[in-house]
């Protein structure tokens, strides 16, 4: 399984993932409303307040869907799929999110959410 990802600890960071995420999908929301052109390839950002009301760029919706949260809530939703029978998952950062946030992200993700994956010694040796 693969979602768009984003782990932080603070409001800053928080606003930071969404704003990237929300920039990208304005780009994209480009290509389905038709209000903006390509340009060499690139599509130009629909300005977010046309996408008003729009489910799919509402932050809420989008912190709430994609795996984006701290990092107790990142296992939270990655504990779902798990119990589903999820057993691999590919961490997408690539959303415009500046590097240093991306591997702050990452980083959290490594120290703080995989260790909740990590199969216990009693459980190996079974």
């Amino acid at each position: 399984m693969m979602r768009h990802s984003s782990v932080y600890e603070n409001e800053k960071d928080r606003e930071a993932a969404l704003a990237a995420v929300r920039q990208i999908l304005a780009q994209f929301g480009n290509l389905m409303l038709k209000k903006g052109d390509v340009i060499d390839g690139f599509p130009e950002a629909v300005p977010l307040e046309d996408l008003d009301g729009n489910f799919r760029v509402d932050p809420q919706s989008l912190e709430e869907n994609l795996l984006f949260g701290s990092p107790d809530r990142v296992i939270e939703k990655l504990k779902i799929y798990e119990n589903l029978g999820v057993d691999a998952f590919i961490y997408y950062c690539s959303m415009g999110l500046g590097m240093d946030e991306q591997k702050r992200s990452l980083e959290l993700f490594i120290d703080k959410v995989m260790p909740a994956f990590a199969e216990s010694p009693a459980s190996l040796s079974a």
